[in-house]
């Protein structure tokens, strides 16, 4: 698998994972004894997660550029 399908693959993990945890941070809100603060630790996982692959991505990127050029 290349880094490129890799971080898009990492990519929409992430956003699936941020989207989970903002309905259950939705949920904990409106409920008591629900757990907030972990639903809310999970956005932030899914956050960082998110610009890991999202570095990764540009990096793979100008990598692949970079050999075009030499190639050319």
């Amino acid at each position: 698998m290349s880094a490129i399908s890799s971080s898009i693959s990492g990519v929409l993990h992430a956003n699936a994972m941020f989207n989970r945890a903002a309905t259950q941070t939705v949920q904990a809100a409106n409920t008591q004894g629900s757990d907030l603060v972990g639903a809310i630790a999970e956005q932030k996982m899914a956050e960082h997660a998110l610009k890991a692959n999202t570095a990764v991505l540009r990096t793979a990127d100008d990598m692949q550029k970079r050999l075009l050029d030499i190639l050319v």
